[in-house]
């Protein structure tokens, strides 16, 4: 991820606000996915929905006072099942604090969930390769680009 793609993922993340989270996940990299409106599942087996906020790397989820899930659980299940009051929950609002891309989503009943960027390779403005792409969080859904780096349009009408 670049600089340039954080500021194109920030322009989707509106598009989720005030849908029901639908699915959450963790999948074998113990990235978090939190899926928003209508699901499918695709004819390989993945769970599609209109939205998806995907965290990787540092994430964590609370509630009130608490901390309820993190990315560094050592246990999977645990972490599900804490993960699991998520699902029906509204997202009522999202916030990226610059500079560091760090984002919070808001959801109803007082669910937090909130995603670090850690590495300085994602800050820089191109990277050699894809290999070189360090992911911390994005968006994904129906109209979403495959590319990371082309902002939602709507996003600057609104402004």
């Amino acid at each position: 991820m670049t600089i340039y793609a954080f500021e194109a993922q920030e322009t989707w993340l509106p598009t989720a606000i005030g849908m029901i989270c639908s699915a959450v996940e963790l999948d074998e990299e113990g990235s978090l996915l939190l899926h928003f409106g209508e699901t499918q599942t695709s004819p390989e087996g993945h769970l599609e929905a209109e939205r998806t906020i995907a965290l990787a790397g540092v994430w964590r989820v609370e509630r009130a006072d608490e901390v309820r899930a993190a990315s560094g659980d050592s246990d999977d299940e645990l972490s599900r099942e804490q993960l699991k009051p998520l699902v029906g929950a509204l997202l009522q609002r999202v916030q990226v604090s610059h500079p560091g891309f760090d984002l919070t989503l808001e959801l109803s009943e007082e669910h937090v969930v909130r995603g670090f960027p850690c590495d300085s390779r994602e800050f820089a403005e191109e990277v050699a390769g894809d290999e070189e792409a360090v992911i911390a969080w994005w968006v994904d859904g129906i109209g979403i680009p495959d590319d990371w780096e082309t902002p939602n349009d709507a996003f600057f009408e609104e402004i």
